[in-house]
This record gives structure tokens, C-alpha cells and sequence, in this order.
């Protein structure tokens, strides 16, 4: 969003609150006043009427000179400055920096006291100031990209979030075929074998659905998501040029979570440590410690890859929707259900079970074995 033409505004909208200091302040005193204003230069008046202006320059002269912060600034500010008068407007504004070149206007009330100081980059458009969550959790759906803050919910709707649980589901039970298929396959080949049965029921299933997740782009959106979640949270515009350099990576992505169980269990469910104590004691440290640099891992080289210009555009898409609707509804408050609700996790658990009760319709219309 861009504010109204500042060209269009009174000087006194445009000026910049600074120092005025007396024609016989100390160096040290115009110093701190530039320090604790924020800007290079300080007003210099005499009885209320302005007889210049001392910046950083001036106060760097008086130091190799070797003037001390208790000298005066009498003999250092320049005497030399240029006007306007608060009514007037920031096109006068620019005729007048292009025509006296000065680096900056004194901006005068009606009685000729200084109000402020006026600088050429007071008189550009910029963005104006603009309300954001402090935190942003999303998902990707095979239609979008959703996001919420908790209680605002922007991007895709409803049904693709079922959609996202259908195919999560579908891409498992794709993965445990797969994975049937191929150990069989490897039986009548090489014969039967304890490893194939172990692969079979752990490691090949996982190996194929993270695969599915890789190829599918599902991933591109995915990644989309957090980079606009990023931005959000940084304050950048969400401009594609901008969002596109932000990471692939989220520190709250559920991908974490799903490393920290896939861990855990992984641990607990081995042999190789026999006491069953000491292997969750072992599992619990392991989790602790590698969750989230295997959850990262996950996400970059799994769960997300980069998204195509359409991808990145449904993503600005939901975020630039999502901060709209907090301009107008900043209430934080939520209840925890609505939270939850908002999370989005209850829709893909629904699409789960709606496609889990679809499967188990075919099989039961055509008498086969569909689901494991």
C-alpha cells in the first residue's frame, strides 16, 4: 500500500522532529541533542528566531580543531540555511531543493519559529505503516496455500484442506502397496529373507512416501508457504522478488514434529539397545538433540522445494489476504478450540477418515483386501 503523494501534503506533515538548540549551547549539549533525536542536524536560534543549523559535520571541524564538548557551538554552526513555511506544500517543497540546492529546509510557523526540518526523502511515497501477527502458522493444500494467525484463516478454504488429508492418506497407502509389491517381487527373485520383511513393514514404506512428498507439488507449495509466513514475520512487503530470497526452512514447520516422532519411535522400537529403560532414556536424549537440526534436514530436502513463479503467487496471495483481514480484527484473544480449528489439522484429520471410509466402501462392495 503507498500513502497518499506527500507532494500533496503541508511541509509541517512531512517535517521531521529535531534539536533546537541556542546560538550558545555547548558542542557537548549538540551533540547529545543529534544523538537523542535521531537526526544529523539541530536548529541553531537566537531569542526564538532561527539563525541556522549544526550537523555532524560541523561538530566533527570543532573535534580537529581541538575544541572540547564544553566549547561553544558559536564559531561552528553554518548561518547559511534555507526555509519554508509549514503551510506550504512538499511540491513546493522540491522546487525549492531543485532550484537553491540545499541539503535541507528549516520548516517555520506562522511566527517564524522553527517546527522541524524537511529532507528530499521526506518528499518520496513510502509504505505506510502496516499491523502484522506476530506469529503465522499455514499449511499447503494440493488447491493453495492456507494460512492463519491463530484466529484469521486466509488462502484456501475448507475443502482444500480435506483434500490434503485424502491425499496424505492416499499417498501412505500408495507407499504401503508400493511396498508390498516391491518386497514381493524381491522374494521371488532372491528368496525370503528376515531384512526384507523388516524393510517391508519400516523403512521402505516411509522411504516411498517421502519420495511421493518430494516429487509431488505439493512440495513447491509448501515451501511457498513458508517463505510468505517468513516475510510476514520479518515485516517485508510481500512482493515475489522479496519473498522468493526468504528460506525454505520454518522453525515451527509440522515437519519438526513429525522427525521428533519418527525418532523416538524409531529408537524405541530397536533392538539393538536390550533394556528397554536405558533405550528410552537413549530415544528421549536422541529426540531432544536432533529433532529439529533432522526436522530442517527433512524439510529441505523432502517436504518443500522451490516453488514455480504460480506456486509463490498462491502463497503472497493467501498472506496478503490474511494481512488485510488483521487490519480490520487484531483481537488476539481466542479460545483453544478455535485455535485448533484454525490450525487446519482437524480438516486433514476429516479428509483422512473420509478417504479411509472410502476405501474400505470399495473393498467392501468388491470383496477385496484394500486397506492393511
Amino acid at each position: 500500500m503507498q500513502s497518499p503523494s506527500p507532494l500533496q501534503n503541508p511541509a509541517i506533515a512531512l517535517a521531521r522532529e529535531t534539536a533546537i538548540l541556542d546560538r550558545f549551547d555547548s558542542l557537548g549539549r549538540a551533540a547529545q541533542a543529534i544523538r537523542d533525536f535521531g537526526c544529523d542536524t539541530a536548529i541553531v536560534t537566537e531569542s526564538g528566531k532561527v539563525v541556522g543549523w549544526i550537523d555532524e559535520k560541523c561538530l566533527l571541524k570543532a573535534q580537529m580543531e581541538g575544541d572540547v564538548g564544553t566549547s561553544s557551538i558559536e564559531s561552528y554552526f553554518d548561518r547559511e540555511f534555507h526555509s519554508i513555511q509549514a503551510n506550504e506544500t512538499g511540491a513546493s517543497a522540491l522546487r525549492q531543493f531543485e532550484f537553491s540546492g540545499a541539503r535541507c529546509l528549516v520548516v517555520l510557523d506562522s511566527f517564524g519559529a522553527a517546527v522541524g526540518i524537511l529532507y528530499p526523502s521526506d518528499l518520496l511515497s513510502r509504505p505506510l505503516a502496516e499491523a502484522r501477527p506476530q506469529m503465522v502458522g499455514g499449511m499447503a493444500t494440493p488447491f493453495g496455500v492456507y494460512l492463519t494467525n491463530g484466529k484469521i484463516r486466509a488462502g484456501a478454504k475448507d475443502f482444500p484442506l480435506l483434500a490434503t488429508g485424502a491425499l496424505l492418506f492416499s499417498m501412505f497407502i500408495c507407499a504401503m502397496f508400493a511396498s508390498d509389491a516391491i518386497a514381493t517381487l524381491w522374494v521371488q527373485s532372491f528368496g525370503n529373507s528376515d531384512l526384507v520383511a523388516t524393510i517391508q513393514q519400516d523403512a521402505f514404506p516411509t522411504f516411498l512416501f517421502l519420495l511421493a512428498m518430494r516429487l509431488l507439488p505439493l512440495a513447491g507449495i509448501h515451501a511457498a508457504e513458508h517463505k510468505v509466513v517468513h516475510a510476514i514475520e520479518r515485516g517485508e512487503p510481500l512482493i515475489p522478488e522479496i519473498v522468493e530470497r526468504m528460506p525454505r526452512v520454518h522453525p515451527r514447520c509440522g515437519t519438526n514434529l513429525a522427525a521428533a516422532a519418527g525418532l523416538f519411535l524409531g529408537l524405541m522400537n530397536s533392538t539393538w539397545i536390550a533394556d528397554s529403560e536405558l533405550r528410552l532414556l537413549v530415544a528421549a536424549l536422541a529426540t531432544l538433540m536432533f529433532w529439529r537440526p533432522l526436522g530442517s534436514l527433512l524439510q529441505f530436502w523432502v517436504t518443500t522445494r522451490p516453488p514455480n513463479a504460480n506456486q509463490l503467487e498462491m502463497g503472497i496471495s493467501a498472506g496478503k489476504e490474511l494481512l488485510q483481514k488483521y487490519q480490520v480484527d487484531r483481537e488476539r484473544t481466542a479460545s483453544p478450540f478455535v485455535r485448533i480449528y484454525c490450525s487446519g489439522m482437524i480438516h486433514v484429520m476429516a479428509g483422512s477418515m473420509l478417504m479411509y471410509g472410502l476405501l474400505e466402501l470399495i473393498a467392501w462392495a468388491f470383496q477385496i483386501n484394500i486397506l492393511i
